[in-house]
């Protein structure tokens, strides 16, 4: 009985004789290397790869930020309140007791969104802008309500401005929305 003879394997590079090829054994000692320098080293490995990964992950959350703010969109990651857009109208007060969450205000353009996170009853909140804003000038366009959400709507001049509360008195959201007409 005779051995086959089986062809060279055109993807694998050529051995040096015998044994194994000289890619592997570069392959195996690189990585010989990298293990036993970590391990070797483990308490700097450990304090290197922590350090990597907070400073990238910070890194990456403010990149977001970054790029965010130049569309326009800000967005608080932390829970914590964002300050009002520059072109936020100065006669829309904000519930007390609500922050501001998320604000869209599109560059070149006048209006934007903001939204506000609070504990109040979404009815008490919709009467209170309705007083508020009637007694700054602004008029009733519509108001309108459904089992999830109130919402209305208001106009002064050449503004438009329309609210809208959902939620309970545990956990309400406010969105703003502003703009010209």
């Amino acid at each position: 009985m005779t051995n086959p003879v089986i062809p060279p394997n055109p993807n694998m590079p050529p051995s040096s004789g015998g044994g194994m090829p000289k890619w592997l054994i570069i392959l195996l000692v690189v990585g010989l290397i990298v293990v036993l320098g970590c391990c070797g080293g483990i308490a700097a490995c450990h304090f290197m790869c922590t350090a990597v990964a907070k400073n990238g992950a910070g890194a990456l959350q403010q990149f977001v930020q970054d790029e965010q703010k130049k569309a326009g969109v800000n967005v608080n990651l932390a829970g914590g309140s964002i300050s009002l857009p520059a072109n936020f109208p100065s006669d829309v007060p904000v519930y007390s007791g609500f922050t501001a969450m998320t604000s869209v205000t599109p560059p070149g353009q006048s209006g934007g969104t903001v939204s506000f996170k609070g504990s109040a009853d979404p009815q008490k909140v919709m009467d209170y802008y309705q007083t508020q804003l009637k007694g700054k000038g602004w008029n009733q366009e519509q108001a309108t309500a459904n089992p999830n959400a109130l919402f209305t709507a208001f106009s002064k001049d050449d503004q438009q401005i329309t609210i809208s509360v959902e939620g309970d008195a545990s956990s309400s959201i406010l969105i703003v929305n502003y703009g010209k007409k």
